[in-house]
């Protein structure tokens, strides 16, 4: 009798377990002062690439804009802030090297059809599942230490 009890709460222990594992990686995000990032990911790289892409969405919460001037990582040499327009049916990407502003109470969102991260020189190809450590950076505010997951590209109007 002791048998038939122990079995399925070990398999209802093994099920908890994988679906928090779920939701930590695909739901996951920081906070430092009024500054909230949400779901930061990274789509893999091929083995050998120099470059990879990361995606996130950062809240101001507070009552005064703030700007993202960028970020780094021990993964990459480092890492800029591209937008990325279509123009007359070409994709072009381009630096953006003062940051992005973001107002009181507003939501910039990095995503694979607009501003996202580009990791130049990156160290290691980005594998399924991996965490990427990034830190982002704020002018006049503290660094904002957060992981990337590394997943497969999502549809552009896809959100967690």
């Amino acid at each position: 009798m002791l048998k038939s009890v122990r079995y399925p709460f070990v398999l209802y222990l093994l099920t908890l377990a994988l679906a928090t594992t779920a939701t930590i990686a695909t739901a996951h995000e920081f906070k430092v002062g009024k500054i909230k990032v949400v779901h930061p990911w990274a789509t893999p790289s091929p083995s050998g690439a120099e470059v990879g892409a990361a995606y996130l969405e950062i809240q101001n919460l507070g009552s005064k804009q703030v700007t993202f001037l960028g970020a780094s990582s021990p993964n990459a040499e480092r890492i800029e802030i591209h937008s990325m327009t279509i123009d007359g049916g070409v994709m072009k990407m381009r630096p953006m090297p003062n940051g992005v502003k973001i107002g009181a109470h507003k939501t910039a969102l990095l995503n694979r059809m607009g501003m996202h991260l580009m990791l130049v020189g990156i160290k290691k190809s980005l594998e399924l599942e991996e965490m990427v450590p990034l830190t982002l950076h704020f002018k006049g505010k503290p660094d904002v230490n957060v992981e990337a997951y590394v997943e497969n590209m999502m549809p552009p109007d896809h959100h967690h």
